[in-house]
């Protein structure tokens, strides 16, 4: 499993882009046994207003998502 990050300037000024890639990074090599398939990930942020937390919450939703335990809309209409 690898994992590619692109923060451009949007982000904001380097020392928050630093940090953001950081936090990416971090999340990523504490959870990276939440995928069961291996895949290559690329995360763009697009904003940067967020917490540690909010990084890890949306990477562990992910997760889920990709590996099938989140029931996605057109399921729950069934």
């Amino acid at each position: 499993m690898r994992l590619g990050l692109i923060v451009t300037k949007k982000v904001g000024d380097s020392v928050t882009r630093n940090r953001t890639k950081r936090w990416i990074r971090e999340v990523f090599r504490l959870n990276r046994a939440a995928f069961r398939k291996p895949l290559d990930l690329v995360i763009i942020p697009r904003k940067s207003e967020f917490t540690f937390e909010d990084i890890k919450r949306d990477f562990l939703y992910f997760a889920e998502k990709f590996n099938g335990k989140v029931s996605d809309i057109s399921r729950q209409s069934l």
